[in-house]
């Protein structure tokens, strides 16, 4: 199980909401935090306002998921905690295959947020090391 820092976990505002979406670079691409992608989607959320991301992500593939441990309490006893990831193609085939979206704004939302993490990605890479990577920015771009 991969672990990341603190210092890595990027944060970006769900499109026309008030919404933090964490992400991560992971194999060489931003992954999201599939319970604050579910949150913002208001998916599977049930009468008490719990979230059930497990049922959320029954239509993501295993490959575009990852159980990894984000660093949520710095320099305490326990500073991670276990999260499900969810790469861009996974996220499209939440949006895609849940029945509980129905609006004509998700598709637009979607193209913004991976538009936006896709920046805030090559911002970090761009402030981390000289050279970028050219298969997210040729993403972006594309």
């Amino acid at each position: 199980m991969d672990s990341f820092a603190e210092a890595v976990i990027h944060r970006v505002t769900w499109p026309e909401s008030d919404r933090e979406i964490r992400i991560v670079r992971h194999q060489g691409e931003p992954w999201f935090v599939a319970a604050d992608i579910c949150r913002a989607l208001g998916l599977f959320v049930n009468r008490r306002g719990e979230l059930n991301v497990t049922l959320a992500l029954a239509p993501v593939k295993a490959d575009d998921k990852h159980l990894a441990r984000l660093e949520t309490s710095p320099n305490t006893f326990r500073p991670y905690t276990r999260y499900m990831l969810i790469s861009p193609r996974g996220f499209t085939q939440l949006l895609t295959d849940s029945p509980s979206i129905a609006t004509e704004a998700v598709p637009a939302a979607f193209q913004a947020m991976i538009e936006a993490a896709f920046r805030v990605m090559d911002d970090v890479i761009g402030r981390a090391a000289p050279q970028a990577d050219t298969a997210s920015s040729q993403r972006a771009a594309g």
